[in-house]
C-alpha cells in the first residue's frame, strides 16, 4: 500500500509540473516581470531583462531570428547573470515545495487545466484538476467534455450579467403589487443545474473532496477558459428551480459562502507574490489608502459610441468620447466612505475633475502610489473593443479638455497601469469587467489585471460584470473594514458576499440581494 501511495505522489507531481508548464500566461508574466524589476537594479541587467523578455514572446511564436538570439541570451544567462536565472526561466514548482513552503495549513490549492477544443475534437482528455494540501495530493480528469464545459461557463456568465445601467436599475426596482405577490415573485432567471455541473466537475470528486473539504481557505489556480469562471456564484447543493424566488436563493449552498476563495494566475505567481509582501518594507512612511473615483463625465446613457477609428487616432478625439461617458455619482459616496475607514492615517483621494492620468503619474513620479497599502479606481472599466479604436482594455478618467495628448486623453489602459511603480497589498477596481478578457471563453484574466500585476500590486479586487452601485459600495466597504480588522482577505470577502445575501430589503424586485448576479461580481485575485 505504502509503494502504490508512493508511486501515486509521484505521478500527480509529475502531471503538477507539466500542468504549470502548460498553463503559464501572461497574467503569471506580469507578475514575474514585476518580481523581476523589484530585484533589477543596473541599467545593463535592465536592458538585458527587456531583451529576455521581448525575444521569449517572439520565438514562442517560431520567429526565426528571435529562436537564433535565444542561444546567445541563454549563454549570458548562464555566465554573467546567473543570479536571475530562476526568475526569468520560472521553472515549475514541485508539489513537496508547494506543500512545505507555500501552503498554510487551513489552504488547498486546485488547479484545473481544461483540455483545448482541438484536444477535445480529438479525442483526448478533457483535462486534469489537481488538488493540493499540506499533506496530500489528488488529480483527476475533468469529466465534462471540451464543448460542455464552454457551454456551462457562457450560460453562467449570461445568468449573471445584468447588462446596461438602465437594464440593473430596472431589475432592482420594486415589483407591482400584483407581480410582488408570493406567487408572482419570481428572481431573475440563474441556471443552478449549470453552475452545480461545474462545482462537481471541479471539485466534487470523491478523491478531491476528500482532502479540501476540511479546508476553509481554496487558493484556485484556473487556466484557459476556467480563468473567466466566477467562482463564488457555483452551487454545492440547492435544488433550486431555473429563475426561482429570492428566498429560494438564498437557501442555496454557494461555494463564495461557504469558502474563502482567491484566485492566481498561476502556481509560481503565489510564490512571487508572498515573497513580494514580506519584503515590503513597513516601517517607511506609507498611505493607507489612495482613491480615486466620479470622474467628471457628462453623458447620459450608455457607453462610448462607434466612431471612425481613424478619427479616435487623435487624443483630443477620444478625450471628447471619453468625457461622454455616463457620470457614475455613486462612485465618490465608494471612494468617500472608504477613506473614512483610515480617519487617522495617512489617505489621498481624488474626485470629479481631479480624478485624472495627469494626477495619477503625479503620484506614481513623487513616490506616493509606491508607498500606497490600498489603491482604489472607481470608475467605468472598459474592454478592447468597447469602442471603435480602443485596443486594450482601459480605465476611464477625467480626459484633458484643453491640450490632451496619450497621457491625458482619459484613458488609463493596461499598459500605462504597467508603467506605473507601486507596491499596494491590494488594488481595488469597484468597475465592469474589469477582471474579464475580450470575450467570456478563452481570453483568460484581462489586460487590467496583467497591467496593475505587473506594476507590482500583490492582490487585486475586481469584478467580472457591470456591479450595481449601491452593491459594489456594501461589499468593498464591508471587505476592506473587516479586513482591516483582522480577517484574511479572502475571508472578509465572502464574508461581507455573505451578508450582502443575507439581506432582504430588495427581495421584491427582480434582482435581490440573494441574486448572485448582486452579491458575486467581485474576485480576489492574489496571494491574500
Amino acid at each position: 500500500h505504502r509503494e502504490t501511495l508512493t508511486k501515486r505522489k509521484s505521478f500527480v507531481g509529475q502531471a503538477f509540473e507539466a500542468l504549470q508548464m502548460a498553463g503559464y500566461g501572461p497574467a503569471s508574466a506580469a507578475v514575474a516581470r514585476a518580481t523581476l524589476r523589484s530585484k533589477v537594479q543596473t541599467p545593463h541587467m535592465q536592458q538585458f531583462v527587456q531583451d529576455w523578455q521581448q525575444t521569449t514572446l517572439l520565438a514562442r511564436t517560431g520567429d526565426q531570428d528571435a529562436l537564433g538570439r535565444m542561444e546567445a541570451l541563454r549563454t549570458a544567462l548562464n555566465t554573467e547573470f546567473a543570479p536571475y536565472s530562476d526568475l526569468l526561466i520560472t521553472p515549475p514548482l514541485s508539489l513537496i515545495e508547494v506543500q512545505q513552503t507555500l501552503l498554510q495549513d487551513d489552504e488547498a490549492m486546485i488547479a484545473i487545466l481544461p483540455a483545448t477544443a482541438q484536444a477535445g475534437e480529438a479525442g483526448g482528455i478533457n483535462g486534469l484538476v489537481i488538488a493540493i494540501t499540506q499533506r496530500d495530493a489528488a488529480m483527476i480528469e475533468i469529466p465534462l467534455a471540451w464543448s460542455e464545459l464552454t457551454f456551462d461557463i457562457l450560460n453562467l456568465h449570461r445568468s449573471l450579467d445584468p447588462g446596461s445601467a438602465e437594464q440593473v436599475a430596472m431589475l432592482r426596482a420594486p415589483l407591482s403589487a400584483v407581480q410582488g405577490d408570493q406567487h408572482n415573485r419570481r428572481a431573475a432567471q440563474f441556471d443552478l443545474s449549470g453552475a452545480r455541473r461545474l462545482y462537481d466537475a471541479f471539485f466534487g470528486a470523491p478523491e478531491i473532496a476528500a482532502i479540501i473539504g476540511d479546508k476553509q481557505t481554496w487558493t484556485i489556480v484556473p487556466y484557459g477558459e476556467t480563468l473567466g469562471i466566477p467562482y463564488a456564484a457555483l452551487v454545492i447543493d440547492g435544488a433550486v428551480e431555473l429563475g426561482g424566488t429570492a428566498q429560494d436563493l438564498r437557501a442555496a449552498r454557494w461555494l463564495g459562502h461557504e469558502r474563502a476563495l482567491q484566485i492566481i494566475p498561476s502556481v509560481t505567481s503565489l510564490k512571487s507574490l508572498r515573497t513580494r509582501q514580506a519584503n515590503i518594507d513597513k516601517n517607511g512612511a506609507r498611505l493607507a489608502y489612495v482613491g480615486l473615483g466620479d470622474p467628471a463625465f457628462r453623458g447620459e446613457h450608455g457607453a462610448l459610441p462607434a466612431v471612425d477609428t481613424v478619427m479616435l487616432r487623435s487624443a483630443a478625439s477620444r478625450a471628447y468620447e471619453v468625457q461622454d461617458l455616463p457620470r457614475l455619482a455613486g462612485t465618490r459616496r465608494e471612494v468617500t466612505t472608504l477613506a473614512t475607514l483610515f480617519a487617522d492615517e495617512n489617505t489621498r483621494i481624488l474626485l470629479g475633475v481631479d480624478a485624472n492620468e495627469t494626477n495619477v503619474r503625479a503620484l506614481a513620479d513623487d513616490g506616493i502610489l509606491g508607498n500606497a497599502d490600498i489603491l482604489h479606481f472607481a470608475t467605468h472599466g472598459l474592454l478592447r473593443g468597447a469602442f471603435e479604436g480602443l485596443s486594450e482594455p482601459a480605465l476611464a478618467l477625467t480626459p484633458n479638455l484643453s491640450n490632451p495628448d496619450d497621457a491625458s486623453d482619459g484613458l488609463l489602459t493596461a499598459s500605462e497601469a504597467a508603467q506605473l511603480s507601486i507596491s499596494a497589498d491590494w488594488v481595488i477596481l469597484s468597475a465592469c469587467d474589469t477582471a474579464g478578457g475580450d470575450s467570456l471563453i478563452g481570453s483568460g484574466l484581462g489586460g487590467l489585471v496583467q497591467g496593475f500585476f505587473a506594476a507590482g500590486a500583490r492582490n487585486l479586487l475586481v469584478s467580472h460584470w457591470r456591479v450595481d452601485d449601491q452593491a459594489a459600495e456594501t461589499l468593498i466597504t464591508k471587505t476592506v473594514a473587516t479586513s482591516k480588522a483582522g480577517l484574511d482577505k479572502a475571508e472578509a470577502l465572502r464574508k461581507a458576499m455573505k451578508d450582502l445575501a443575507n439581506d432582504p430589503s430588495r427581495d421584491n424586485s427582480r434582482l435581490p440581494n440573494s441574486h448572485p448576479s448582486i452579491w458575486a461580481p467581485f474576485v480576489l485575485i492574489g496571494s491574500g
